[in-house]
Formats: structure tokens, sequence, C-alpha cells
């Protein structure tokens, strides 16, 4: 299997990446081997911790949080928050099996600039936290998932501003 790329030529990039790998990644057996964008309820994800108010379930919402400057802003831990959404209830299981998918999908992921020389991304864990109903007044029947990665990426955007330390 090729090693995936990753454009970190600016945030908005890091995340079309990220939804790229999320939405096109191909699971493997045991889990039915359909993209999350190919299913019958197809999956969306939207990037920056929002989505349109008509957005159809099921969905994710995407947003890096905890970013960390570490090594002069070369180096930068932060965490991918994936919240997954559904409606209604009856779907909670299906919501599980689309974060299971995520979890195949980024388990040891890494990911190199396409010209090789800046931009790197890699996992380094996860939690996974089944969040119980909402209550009153919001809807009863939608259920949620929230799942947060920890990576370490030299972003391009910043490693253009001097070298960045060794990788291999």
């Amino acid at each position: 299997m090729a090693t995936p790329t990753i454009d970190t030529s600016a945030t908005k990039a890091m995340y079309g990446a990220f939804r790229t790998r999320l939405l096109g990644y191909v699971p493997v057996a045991p889990l039915p081997t359909v993209k999350l964008s190919e299913r019958a309820r197809p999956v969306r994800l939207y990037s920056g911790g929002w989505a349109p108010d008509t957005a159809p379930y099921p969905y994710v919402l995407a947003r890096f949080m905890n970013g960390d400057s570490a090594t002069f802003m070369l180096r930068t831990p932060f965490d991918l928050e994936l919240l997954l959404y559904d409606r209604p209830r009856a779907f909670a299981d299906d919501l599980e099996d689309v974060a299971d998918v995520i979890d195949q999908a980024m388990k040891q992921f890494t990911a190199r600039d396409p010209n090789g020389v800046r931009g790197l991304a890699f996992s380094r864990g996860r939690r996974r936290d089944t969040l119980p109903p909402f209550t009153n007044p919001a809807d009863r029947e939608v259920v949620a998932i929230r799942m947060v990665f920890s990576l370490v990426v030299y972003p391009q955007f910043l490693t253009v501003l001097g070298t960045a330390l060794p990788t291999a």
C-alpha cells in the first residue's frame, strides 16, 4: 500500500486531506468494505467545527484543537476532533460502524507531502466516546460520538520559514 500524501500548505488544505482520507478510505473486513461517502446513507464531513443548518444526517464535524508550538512551530502537535452525528436514535449502531471505519482509516496514519520534502503528518493515539442523548430542549433523537486523534504535523506553511527536524 502506498503512503498517503497530505497537503500541508495551509490549514484549509490539511482539512481537505483528512476529509479525503476519511471519506475515501476503503475499510478492511470484517467491516463492510464500502467507503463512507458511498454508503446507502452517505456520510458528509464538514470542517471548522460547524455544519450548515440543513446538513443531512449522518455527518461529521472536524476541527483542529489543542495546537502546540513545539520545536519553534516546525513540529506541531495537535488534536483532530471529529464529532459524528446521526438521527434518529435507531441509527445509533450505524453511527458506531462509521466510527469503526474512521478508527481504521486513522490507525497508524502517516502521510507525507507529495514532493517528499516538507509536510509530514502522523497519528499518535485516539480517544473515542459515545455521548449520552441530549436533554430538552435539544433533540433527543440525535446520537453522537466524539473521537479525538492526537497528531503531529510538520506544516509546510511553517516549515518553509525554517529548517525542519529530520523525520527519518
